[in-house]
């Protein structure tokens, strides 16, 4: 899923603004995903389930009822998935 995500993203980006930060942000990213090997062009289907994975754990902490009894467990979820955003 992430090959397909960067490319419509980084589509978005372009027909937006083909000169524009945005789009430039992703092109310097597009090694992360797209790079050739001894026998051809490989694509990075993802580079992690980090997120991903924090993003679950957060919520089924929540919905526990919970959250007080986890608060610093909440706040590094909170500083790792703002530390993993791309800020344009």
């Amino acid at each position: 899923i992430g090959p397909v995500n960067k490319v419509i993203n980084m589509m978005c980006c372009w027909f937006e603004d083909p000169d524009g930060i945005a789009f430039k942000k992703h092109l310097e990213r597009v090694p992360d995903y797209l790079w050739v090997a001894e026998d051809g062009l490989k694509m990075q289907g993802y580079n992690g389930s980090q997120l991903w994975d924090t993003s679950f754990a957060v919520q089924a902490i929540a919905s526990t009822g919970l959250a007080d009894t986890f608060k610093d467990c909440l706040r590094n979820a909170h500083q790792f998935v703002h530390n993993t955003q791309v800020m344009v």
